[in-house]
């Protein structure tokens, strides 16, 4: 008899290395008259643990290949509907992150992977 997968998953990235934590959020899609976004971001997900990288040599040739303003890596559990329009809020600092790319590693729905760049 042949064996079959476990029901669990195995995370790729050890949980000792989720040593950050983020608020997703999404930008309103409401303009005003001029054009302008007034209304807050609103929280999609709070709280989650996830690993923030700065990218630097090769990595972040590799990375810009696939969006071209990433300087951050973040690697988070896999979330369904994270998308390229949403923000990650760092928490405690409170820099906002612009989410480029989004890549669900080997489409096993284990673990996501986010190239990012600073809001400025």
């Amino acid at each position: 008899m042949p064996r079959t997968k476990p029901h669990f998953f195995v995370r790729r990235t050890p949980s000792g290395q989720f040593r950050h934590t983020v608020h997703i959020l999404r930008i309103p899609e409401k303009l005003d008259e001029q054009g302008q976004k007034h209304q807050p971001p609103v929280i999609c997900w709070n709280d989650i643990p996830c690993k923030v990288e700065t990218l630097s040599g090769r990595q972040i040739e590799q990375a810009r290949s696939l969006y071209q303003n990433a300087d951050y890596r973040v690697t988070m559990d896999y979330i369904e509907g994270v998308r390229e329009t949403h923000r990650l809020r760092l928490i405690p600092s409170g820099v906002e992150l612009h989410i480029g790319h989004v890549s669900n590693t080997d489409l096993e729905n284990v673990e996501l992977v986010l190239l990012c760049s600073e809001v400025r």
